[in-house]
């Protein structure tokens, strides 16, 4: 039996019975360098070059096809005193009265790695460096050296600005292809002024005199590196998240900060798959994708740097991106609504689909408790609290109603 009959022979025969951490463990332990080449979505074990090779279309139709009839999302329930504001809120009231859910940054989330796309530096130096060069009007080859295209395009900004020091942009002799290639040699002959000025400024206040041959490498090796820091979190922060799971029952999750240690809440959404109100978040939310792996996309990601929004450079920042994370969340089961980076904070907290129940966490406090029963009631809105179960280490729906529990009314 070769690796892939293998593959295929545990996933019929434990897939709907096991554990799926164990089954992803089990075909890693038992295939050599399997657990590179797989992937978890939706708690089902597949290819992940198979994934790849679908695309964004089919990614899409998929998701739609698999996302589950209802999503939960786990609330803090914790007032936040922000700088500048003497009150304090709640959001996760206001999600919960407003039927609304906050699209994040994933600047914001716990993992480090959460939508940061592998770019290497010295990669993308060189890359940047020949593209710059050609755009001079230089001819380069591929052997050609990192100092080499240095002293060419510092050669090239300083006949620029012989000539005109107003006018950095004039060493550029290739016409822009589009928009986005203007604007992004308009940033970096900026950032190269920029650096030259500064440096200029701390030579006066030090008293040192500028050598007759300045040197631009300092200011393009700056410029390149701006760039670099800038494209790498514009990719992070392209989109923003809302993240929701498929149990209100997950330990971990009621047990983190997501839930505050038991004392917030679960709220339960229903989805609506024909419903043109919903269309957009239906049309945008996609499982995530769990695996080990986690590329060098530099060549990829710079082959369409300068160019438009197309469904591949799409594709690579979803896939290897914003839906990749690592195998070790893969408890979660996260399903990720995804909306483009506004301008506009207001339009972050977006209406989402029908609440059909609100789970109460084990350790709420009763006033807590008093207070988001009544968002409910008056919603009309069912809820239910969960507590500890009895023969296992696991979270259960309570079987009393709070109104009547001994518990509840001594509080």
């Amino acid at each position: 039996m070769n690796e892939q009959d293998f593959f295929e022979f545990l996933k019929k025969q434990f897939q709907s019975t096991m554990n799926i951490n164990k089954i992803f463990k089990l075909i890693t332990e038992s295939v050599p360098d399997a657990d590179m080449n797989l992937c978890c979505i939706n708690n089902t074990i597949q290819s992940l070059a198979d994934i790849e090779k679908e695309g964004y279309e089919a990614y899409t139709k998929n998701s739609q096809y698999y996302l589950p009839n209802k999503l939960y999302k786990y609330f803090p329930n914790k007032w936040i005193t922000e700088q500048g504001f003497k009150k304090p809120r709640n959001y996760s009231l206001e999600a919960l009265k407003n039927n609304t859910v906050y699209l994040q940054s994933p600047e914001e989330f716990d993992d480090t790695y959460d939508s940061n796309i592998h770019i290497k530096y010295k990669e993308y130096e060189k890359i940047r460096l020949h593209i710059y060069c050609q755009r001079c009007g230089f001819k380069i080859s591929d052997n050609e050296t990192l100092e080499e295209m240095y002293y060419k395009l510092s050669e090239a900004f300083q006949r620029a600005w012989e000539a005109s020091s107003n006018d950095l942009t004039s060493i550029f002799m290739e016409i822009p292809k589009s928009e986005f290639e203007k604007v992004s040699n308009l940033l970096f002959a900026n950032y190269v002024e920029f650096e030259r000025n500064r440096i200029l400024e701390w030579n006066s206040i030090a008293d040192i005199s500028l050598q007759e041959e300045f040197k631009w490498e300092y200011c393009i090796r700056y410029a390149i590196h701006k760039e670099y820091d800038d494209y790498v979190k514009y990719l992070r922060n392209a989109l923003r998240i809302s993240c929701f799971t498929t149990s209100p029952h997950k330990q971990l999750m009621w047990a983190g900060h997501y839930a505050d240690f038991h004392r917030g809440f679960c709220v339960e959404y229903k989805v609506d798959r024909n419903n043109a109100e919903y269309e957009n978040i239906f049309k945008n939310i996609f499982p995530v994708i769990y695996c080990k792996s986690r590329p060098d996309m530099t060549e990829r990601i710079l082959n369409f740097k300068d160019d438009i929004y197309n469904e591949e450079k799409l594709w690579n920042i979803y896939f290897h991106g914003v839906l990749r994370k690592s195998i070790d969340w893969i408890y979660q089961n996260e399903w990720r609504f995804l909306q483009p980076k506004d301008n506009d904070p207001t339009k972050y907290n977006y209406k989402f689909y029908p609440i059909s129940k609100v789970y109460l966490g084990c350790r709420m406090d009763n006033r807590d408790r008093k207070d988001i029963i009544k968002i409910c009631d008056d919603n009309k809105i069912p809820y239910i609290f969960v507590r500890r179960a009895a023969n296992t280490f696991e979270i259960e729906d309570c079987d009393k109603q709070c109104e009547t529990c001994s518990h509840y009314l001594q509080r």
